[in-house]
């Protein structure tokens, strides 16, 4: 008999999906990370262009929209063709990153959503059986990341 595997949270990753005043077609997404450890975490932040410091928060690459009624899936990427990676060194003190997108040129129906950031976090220690049996797919923009064993805190919105 196995004892079932537990892998430890490293990194708590909170997202926030707010609709705009007075456009609520217009959604805007800020994800915060932050260290559930003493030590600090190493994140991707793919697919993002050349990064703009004239901003206070710096741009997410890409989200996963999740349809909670449906399960359907929606792809948005901040930059449709941005190729680079972002490395991030997430600590204790909250690391942030935003983007925006209109529901309604994504064509989202109404339903319930949940906005799913795209950051890649390898955890430590995870047995090479679960990798092998989640398959090589996982990290990759699409319905296979969501298949990843991460926790996803937040991102609900409500189109209408």
């Amino acid at each position: 008999l196995r004892r079932p595997v537990v892998l430890p949270r490293a990194l708590r990753i909170v997202t926030e999906a707010t609709p705009q005043p007075g456009n609520p077609e217009q959604i805007d997404v800020l994800v915060s990370m932050q260290s559930d450890e003493i030590s600090c975490v190493r994140a991707l932040n793919p697919l993002i262009g050349s990064i703009d410091k004239l901003i206070p928060v710096d741009t997410l690459g890409a989200v996963i929209i999740r349809g909670l009624d449906s399960g359907a899936t929606t792809v948005y990427r901040s930059l449709e063709q941005a190729a680079g990676n972002e490395i991030l060194v997430v600590c204790q003190t909250p690391l942030q990153r935003a983007l925006s997108f209109n529901s309604a040129q994504l064509g989202l129906v109404p339903g319930r959503y949940q906005v799913v950031p795209f950051i890649l976090v390898d955890p430590e220690n995870v047995p090479l059986a679960l990798l092998a049996k989640l398959g090589s797919r996982l990290n990759q923009l699409g319905n296979n990341y969501l298949r990843k064993p991460m926790r996803w805190e937040g991102g609900f919105f409500e189109v209408r």
